[in-house]
């Protein structure tokens, strides 16, 4: 007999219905979690685990310290310095506006900027590569979420000191110079390693490393810096004194034209590049092009020798100062009726230039242009240069003329201090180089340019040319280019700048290329003034500033005094056989002047000339 009654039996039957009820519902539940754990474990494990591996774990990357760059004698152009770089974990920041507020007059920024940055997540930096002296005067404890890390900048020591053959660092890459031209020797090798982070990114262990950050290399120059000193004080003074728009001067040893000292004016700081602009920034003696004028005249003169179409003592009718070639009718500084062609040369005659490339012919002195490296770059190890202009077709007899004194064409101040090296090497060109060497680890690795060199001329024609140009300074066009104790031979040029499809009616360069000593060659130096407004003339404002120069740098490398006064002389087995027309008398009109010649601008009735 149930002992229990209808009503308990009522309310047992509820209580089991809820049970069931309860039991279905935790049998969902626990299903449901079941199913989404199952989700989340397997099916979407890989989504999670990414997502977690990107809040714990980051790549942070060690850059490594660029290498120094030292002068011919290791004196340091270019050094990386540590630095600091603030950084925000912006998730700490509570305050960005007053965070802002403190710390943009701080670091050098605008409060606006940092703010911007506090909007950011993340860990953001606000200010890159602070000096150390900065970076002290910031309290991290007073600003939660900052925090400081290690980074290197670039520094030059010796301030606007050869600026525009360093170049320059931007924050994160190279812009110019041997900087840019070398990055990726002297940059090194940078490394990556994985950060772990704890829930409140608080740092927990390094893993993945892949080793330390591999050093960049040192590079060794061939550039002196007391002489590049030098060369840019003189530079400056020159430009000041005369009043002119800028100018450039490069030093060669002729032997295999390492470049000694190379300035150019406007000058800047790469440690404040961003100050200045483009045209202060320029590296004139490689990108900027100019009709060389007069200073081409040496050229002719190899040509004609090599040819052996004209002797130095050949006498020439200099037409009284006038020649036509097809339509143009060109004139001289000053009317010559005769010279020999050494004086010629020395006085700086148009006409008497004309004539001898003319006997050279025009495929000829092309060739020769050509081969002296005009209108092709010469491969020296620093970006930006410019291959000059020579035309490329076939030269009629203007383009001839034209070419013979130095117009019709341009050339860089490097292309032509590297044809006077290759004259003063015997006849031998040679790629111009900056970098003697890299270092790295205590090991050295020459990369000095090899096998770009070639003959242009001969050695007996090249000791011709070297005697005519000594004429130039002893007694013509050049005189102010001459150094107490040393033989010197060069060449002036003053030459019109173009403008607007033909020649400016004020703009001039004024140019100088000479060889010390010059019968035992140390040094090729071109000194080229742009725009010079007091003077003009070649002999008046460039051959004093390479007087200067060259006699300072003689005396700091001790270069031996020469032991003969300066003067014409050419032993009889140098000399080519004599054209049948040859007279060697002293010329009509060639008189022992020793001081009354200057050389004045030439003229050109379709295009204007040098002298």
């Amino acid at each position: 007999m149930n002992a229990l009654g209808p009503r308990a039996r009522g309310v047992r039957r509820r209580y089991f219905g809820r049970l069931v009820i309860l039991v279905a519902f935790a049998g969902v539940w626990m299903g449901a979690i079941g199913w989404r754990l199952l989700d989340l474990q397997i099916r979407d494990a890989d989504t999670y685990r990414e997502r977690a591996a990107r809040q714990q774990r980051s790549e942070v990357v060690l850059n490594p310290k660029r290498g120094t760059i030292y002068d011919a004698r290791r004196r340091t152009m270019a050094v990386s310095v540590e630095t600091r770089t603030l950084y925000a974990e912006t998730a700490k920041v509570d305050d960005p506006a007053s965070l802002a507020a403190t710390i943009a007059p701080l670091v050098g920024r605008s409060e606006e900027r940092i703010e911007a940055l506090l909007q950011k997540s993340g860990h953001v930096p606000l200010a890159r590569k602070l000096d150390r002296d900065v970076a002290d005067g910031i309290d991290l404890t007073a600003f939660p979420g900052l925090y400081f890390l290690a980074e290197s900048k670039r520094e030059y020591p010796m301030g606007s000191l050869m600026a525009h053959v360093l170049g320059f660092v931007g924050t994160d890459r190279s812009l110019a110079g041997l900087e840019l031209r070398y990055d990726d020797e002297v940059a090194g090798e940078a490394v990556s390693r994985h950060v772990l982070r704890d829930g409140q990114q608080r740092l927990v262990v390094v893993a993945g490393s892949l080793g330390e950050p591999k050093a960049g290399a040192d590079l060794h120059l061939t550039i002196d810096a007391t002489i590049q000193h030098l060369a840019e004080r003189v530079l400056r003074e020159t430009i000041e004194s005369w009043k002119a728009k800028a100018g450039n001067v490069v030093i060669l040893a002729p032997e295999d034209s390492a470049v000694l000292a190379m300035a150019s004016y406007p000058a800047f700081d790469p440690n404040q590049f961003g100050d200045f602009g483009p045209d202060e920034r320029r590296n004139r003696v490689i990108q900027d092009s100019y009709e060389p004028g007069s200073t081409f005249k040496t050229i002719t003169a190899a040509g004609a020798f090599e040819r052996q179409v004209v002797h130095a003592d050949q006498i020439m009718d200099c037409g009284n100062g006038f020649i036509r070639v097809g339509k143009a009718r060109i004139r001289d500084h000053k009317p010559f009726p005769e010279l020999t062609f050494r004086t010629a040369i020395a006085k700086s005659s148009n006409v008497c230039a004309i004539k001898a490339g003319q006997l050279v012919g025009g495929e000829t002195l092309q060739q020769l242009i050509a081969t002296f490296g005009f209108g092709a770059a010469t491969g020296i190890d620093i970006g930006g240069e410019h291959p000059g202009i020579v035309p490329l077709r076939v030269w009629d007899i203007e383009t001839t003329a034209y070419a013979s004194f130095g117009h019709g064409l341009a050339v860089t101040p490097l292309q032509l201090a590297n044809a006077y090296a290759a004259i003063a090497n015997g006849g031998t060109w040679n790629q111009p180089y900056i970098v003697k060497a890299l270092e790295r680890d205590g090991e050295t690795v020459d990369v000095r340019p090899t096998g770009r060199s070639r003959r242009v001329i001969s050695k007996s024609t090249a000791y011709q040319v070297v005697r005519l140009l000594e004429e130039v300074v002893v007694s013509g066009t050049g005189r102010k280019a001459a150094i107490a104790g040393y033989r010197v031979a060069g060449k002036t040029g003053t030459a019109e700048k173009s403008d607007s499809g033909g020649y400016s009616e004020t703009g001039r360069v004024a140019g100088f290329v000479g060889i010390a000593p010059a019968r035992a060659p140390r040094l090729v130096c071109l000194v080229m003034i742009d725009e010079p407004t007091v003077a003009t003339g070649g002999g008046e404002v460039a051959a004093p500033a390479f007087q200067r120069i060259v006699s300072e740098a003689l005396f700091y490398l001790g270069a031996t005094p020469s032991r003969q006064p300066m003067g014409w002389s050419q032993p009889v087995w140098l000399r080519p056989a004599e054209p049948a027309e040859v007279k060697v008398a002293k010329a009509a009109g060639e008189e022992d002047d020793k001081g009354e010649d200057t050389e004045t601008e030439g003229e050109l009735w379709t295009a204007k000339a040098s002298g």
